[in-house]
């Protein structure tokens, strides 16, 4: 397990105040914007299940605090800066899944995952505690 956040319940799919243990965080590479010219990528941070149960306690997506104790996890545990972190965000409706959640990030974030997981020395995959770096 790599730590909690707490949801405030006042997200718009769910109204449930509660610690959820985040078990495993992927990031998963995009590629490069082809107008902006910056890396992009998707995070998706598995919980536990038995703690948090989409069905009857709604999706955590849009609740404010699960993401900003999230950000700050990401600091804590990884040491990724402010800057870095402020752009992880919620990705669309659609994406967010029965046991984890869906989360944008940008090329700083990107970039300082590289000094830690050097996925772009070309390996595929790496693990460091819970978190794997999955490249497309």
């Amino acid at each position: 397990m790599i730590g909690y956040c707490k949801t405030n319940g006042k997200g718009m799919w769910s109204k449930k105040k509660a610690a959820v243990s985040v078990l495993k965080i992927e990031l998963h590479m995009g590629g490069m914007n082809r107008i902006t010219g910056k890396k992009y990528g998707t995070l998706i941070v598995y919980f536990d299940h038995s703690e948090w149960d989409v069905n009857t306690d709604g999706l955590i997506y849009t609740d404010p605090n699960w993401e900003e104790e999230f950000r700050k996890l990401l600091m804590d545990k990884y040491q990724f800066t402010k800057e870095a972190v402020d752009a992880v965000s919620y990705s669309e409706q659609g994406m967010q899944g029965l046991d984890n959640v869906n989360l944008d990030v940008a090329g700083l974030f990107i970039r300082e995952c590289d000094k830690f997981y050097r996925f772009s020395a070309g390996l595929d995959e790496l693990q460091r505690d819970e978190f794997v770096v999955v490249k497309r």
